[in-house]
């Protein structure tokens, strides 16, 4: 008996050794790591509020991580919905010859919806939000005329100075890469544009690669530094060039706000994003 317990003493002895969490040695290392560990930055109640005043959507959310969503249903007859927009749809009475505006009313009708943002010809479109490139664009289109050859509408994302880089989701077929309001390169088959043929069709970036989306599926997708030089916090929004006569119904986008353009708006953001990353370097 005395010859057996001898032997378990010595056996949990050498099992400690090689073991140390048996015996809370490695929960305590854990516990020292945790206190040390710098946690996410995240929004307060009161600043994600401010957040959302900021936009004029159908929807809106956002996170304590900043992930912003909001939706707009330009459907409906809303015209405040333009507003989060640059260029802002002008009226429907608005200046004649204007790239973006909202729809008539025989316009819509013709395209399906009950209301909508028109574009024609040529011009750029973009949100007011700034996002990390971990962001999505869904949007449901529909044109009113047949287009023609090197046509297109583009959901895109652009960064760099003056919004310069840009790739584009070509109604979801095609993935683009647009310098200015003309295509520079592309991946895939043209899209024909067809009268009234209904469009659902954005794109989605994460981890550094660009997918373009037909019906909420990924049918192309890149990591090209061609396409994506220098990837950087940017904005979404729409680029077209050619005979566009396209109608728009809703978009919905979901993604990581860009910090620092949250702090532009909400200073208190700013002045604790800055303790933040004080506290996050000395670590």
């Amino acid at each position: 008996m005395r010859i057996h317990l001898l032997f378990a003493t010595c056996f949990c002895a050498l099992l400690s050794l090689h073991s140390p969490n048996l015996f809370g040695q490695e929960d305590g290392k854990q516990k020292e790591d945790d206190k040390t560990a710098v946690k996410p930055f995240e929004l307060t109640a009161d600043e994600r509020e401010q957040i959302l005043d900021l936009f004029n959507a159908s929807t809106e959310k956002v996170s304590p991580a900043g992930v912003l969503e909001v939706s707009y249903d330009f459907t409906k007859d809303d015209e405040a919905l333009g507003d989060d927009w640059l260029p802002v749809p002008t009226s429907v009475f608005g200046k004649v010859g204007q790239s973006v505006r909202w729809s008539r009313a025989r316009e819509a009708s013709r395209a399906g919806f009950g209301n909508a943002i028109y574009f024609a010809d040529k011009g750029q479109w973009f949100h007011q939000a700034v996002f990390e490139p971990d962001v999505r664009l869904d949007m449901e289109a529909r044109s009113l005329v047949g287009g023609q050859r090197k046509d297109f509408f583009c959901a895109v994302f652009a960064w760099s100075k003056k919004l310069s880089r840009r790739v584009g989701s070509n109604l979801g077929s095609q993935l683009m890469r647009i310098s200015g309001i003309k295509a520079a390169g592309a991946v895939g088959p043209a899209p024909a544009i067809v009268f009234q043929e209904p469009h659902h069709f954005g794109y989605q970036i994460k981890n550094g690669t660009f997918e373009v989306l037909s019906s909420g599926r990924a049918v192309t997708e890149t990591k090209s530094s061609k396409f994506l030089k220098n990837l950087d916090s940017g904005q979404v929004g729409c680029v077209w060039s050619g005979k566009i006569s396209m109608c728009v119904g809703s978009i919905s986008i979901r993604g990581k706000l860009d910090l620092d353009w949250v702090g532009r708006k909400i200073p208190s953001v700013a002045e604790r994003l800055k303790e933040y990353r004080k506290a996050t370097d000395s670590k």
